[in-house]
């Protein structure tokens, strides 16, 4: 009799597993792939016609207890709620497809305050946009919570982490956020993998910041088409690895984030595969970079090994002196090295073909740099010399250098052919002094004039004997500069906010569309021994004083080839202005008095050039 009372007993627990094992809850957890979920607790069902169902999935919560189930069904989806959960509960949904919670754009879609939560097979939309509230899909406020197969779409933050730990977020379909998963605050050994985050924000896919730590971003998709793929800040000890990042403007950006490890990453990116600032002690090994690289600005004692750039070996160096690079680079960075010398390389396609930072008295020579978005760069580098190297350029980010030096001195650039087809991408000097650029053809593709040599607060520096075609030279806030003996071939050179600079024996011409040299706020520097040719105007000064404009052949420059604009106390001396003159050459200006509200007051007013000469000078 007991031995029967056992079979029936057994028999009832068979047919009570199989009942389960079919279930719609097992079923949906089955078809969403879903990892390690509790399903011993009761279970509440929400939507649907079955007795006893909520409506809510908010009172289905409100009656469940730590461990039980809330079973969503997707008959009355969508679900325009506010779920707040406060109890150790798996909320799960019947397809994640389907079975929608929309915030109807106000706050956040769940905000979840109790630890060892799940949340399964849904589709998280609409939460509010308010930056500071931090409306999310997911509002994240304690620990060991498993967010898996969800899509969580058009939200402020996708997921937004505040001081969470070990949480885990597996095979989530994270699109079309302004952020897609964010930590901060301390949210520290979070498990982030095999997710899929798309946008087209200028914001970041995954966001981490201020002490969120030790956190593994491994195994994902991310592409974000105007923003970061990944932003790191003020960080340390993360493990990004085995991730693709692709048509993001910049793939991983670390900022003041020390010892983190980058490997096995695929990037193909924008702008920068990636770009570590001002972080120290990184690993960075084993990635693939196609068409773009990293990037490193003013961080030191990173481990960089093993990385690919189109197919080559991405060369770095760090505190290392006399040196020929022999190797086939994809990319080269140089940091606080000395007498390196870089030659005959052939590098395409990059973010940056060869980077110097902190590093001293290298030779860069007879290299062909082709389509980089930067070509050199040069950072805290002195007594560098680049020469005769053929860069080109047609793809750069607008206002990117091809070339660049910034807080550099008494490096040479001498004979390089520079050809350039893009609108926004120029050489540029910055805080940087006693430079000589010397014998370079910069020719610009478009018709137009592009300003190609830009000096920004760069001072005593020489550029002299270069030839410039349908390219101009921009000085900004830079003094005590030698601009001497160049060809422009349609163009000009433009002087801002900058004094004491000499600008002698250039040759401008077939400029029909522009001044020859327009100079606004700028005072006492020489302007002489110039031939100004077929210019729409030679001269035009806007709040200019003291300036010396002497001996210079001013040809076929217009009816009114010099005009000025409160510009008073400059000397006007000995110019040639195209035919011979019996009489002093009148210049016409005025003084402009600004009334604010009414028109401006201007008085007409003259400056003189006593004694023009009579035939050009032999120059």
């Amino acid at each position: 009799m007991l031995k029967k009372i056992y079979l029936v007993i057994g028999v009832l627990i068979i047919l009570f597993s199989l009942s389960i094992t079919n279930s719609p809850i097992c079923q949906s957890v089955k078809n969403n792939n879903s990892y390690n979920l509790n399903l011993n607790g009761n279970i509440w069902y929400v939507g649907g016609n079955g007795s006893g169902n909520f409506t809510k999935i908010q009172d289905a919560i409100e009656n469940a207890s730590d461990s039980d189930i809330v079973f969503v069904l997707n008959e009355s989806s969508p679900y325009y709620e506010h779920v707040f959960i406060n109890k150790s509960i798996n909320l799960i949904g019947e397809d994640k497809d389907s079975t929608v919670i929309n915030g109807n754009n106000i706050g956040s879609v769940i905000t979840i305050t109790k630890d060892n939560v799940t949340i399964n097979g849904f589709t998280i939309e609409k939460s509010g946009d308010d930056y500071f509230n931090r409306d999310s899909g997911i509002f994240l406020l304690s620990d060991d919570n498993k967010i898996t197969d969800n899509n969580l779409i058009i939200n402020q933050y996708g997921i937004f982490f505040l001081s969470g730990k070990r949480n885990i977020i597996i095979n989530n379909t994270i699109n079309y956020n302004e952020y897609g998963i964010c930590l901060y605050d301390s949210s520290t050994e979070n498990f982030i993998s095999g997710n899929t985050l798309e946008s087209w924000t200028f914001d970041f896919n995954i966001y981490i910041r201020k002490n969120c730590n030790n956190n593994t971003i491994f195994n994902n998709i991310l592409t974000n088409y105007d923003g970061h793929g990944i932003y790191i800040y003020e960080s340390d000890d993360n493990n990004i690895s085995k991730n693709t990042i692709i048509d993001c403007e910049i793939g991983i950006s670390l900022y003041q984030s020390n010892s983190s490890v980058i490997t096995n990453n695929y990037f193909q990116n924008e702008e920068d595969g990636l770009f570590i600032s001002q972080s120290t002690r990184n690993i960075v090994s084993e990635n693939i970079f196609v068409d773009d690289g990293l990037f490193i600005y003013d961080s030191f004692n990173n481990e960089v090994t093993n990385n690919i750039v189109n197919g080559k070996p991405l060369i770095y160096l760090e505190n290392i002196s006399n040196k020929t690079i022999s190797d086939n680079p994809g990319q080269i960075l140089l940091i606080n090295c000395e007498n390196i010398i870089i030659q005959g390389k052939n590098i395409i396609n990059t973010n940056i073909a060869i980077e110097l930072w902190g590093s001293n008295n290298c030779f860069i020579s007879e290299n062909n740099l082709s389509w980089n978005r930067r070509d050199i760069y040069l950072h805290d580098s002195d007594f560098n010399v680049i020469k005769d190297n053929e860069i080109k350029i047609d793809k750069g980010i607008i206002f990117m250098q091809t070339l660049a030096l910034k807080n550099c001195i008494g490096n040479k650039i001498i004979g390089n052919d520079f050809l350039i087809n893009h609108d926004y991408t120029y050489i540029k000097l910055e805080k940087s002094q006693e430079n000589l650029i010397s014998k370079n053809t910069i020719t610009s593709i478009p018709e137009e004039i592009a300003v190609r040599l830009i000096l920004t607060k760069a001072n005593n520096n020489t550029v002299e004997k270069n030839i410039f075609n349908s390219a101009a030279i921009s000085l900004s806030i830079s003094h005590y500069n030698t601009i001497d003996n160049n060809i422009f071939n349609c163009g000009c050179i433009q002087i801002h906010w900058s004094m004491g600079n000499k600008i002698s024996d250039n040759q401008i011409t077939a400029n029909f569309d522009v001044c020859g040299i327009p100079m606004e706020g700028s005072f006492e520097n020489i302007i002489c021994r110039n031939t100004i040719e077929d210019c729409n105007g030679a001269f035009l000064l806007t709040d200019s004083l003291r300036n010396v404009i002497k001996k210079n052949n001013i040809i076929n420059c217009g009816n009114i080839p010099a005009l000025f604009s409160n510009s008073l106390r400059n000397k006007w001396w000995r110019n040639y202005w195209g035919h011979p003159m019996l009489r002093p050459k009148i210049i016409p200006g005025e003084i402009r008095i600004s009334r604010y509200y009414k028109p401006d007051l201007v008085i007409p007013v003259f400056n003189v050039d006593l004694f023009p000469k009579q035939i050009p000078y032999i120059l």
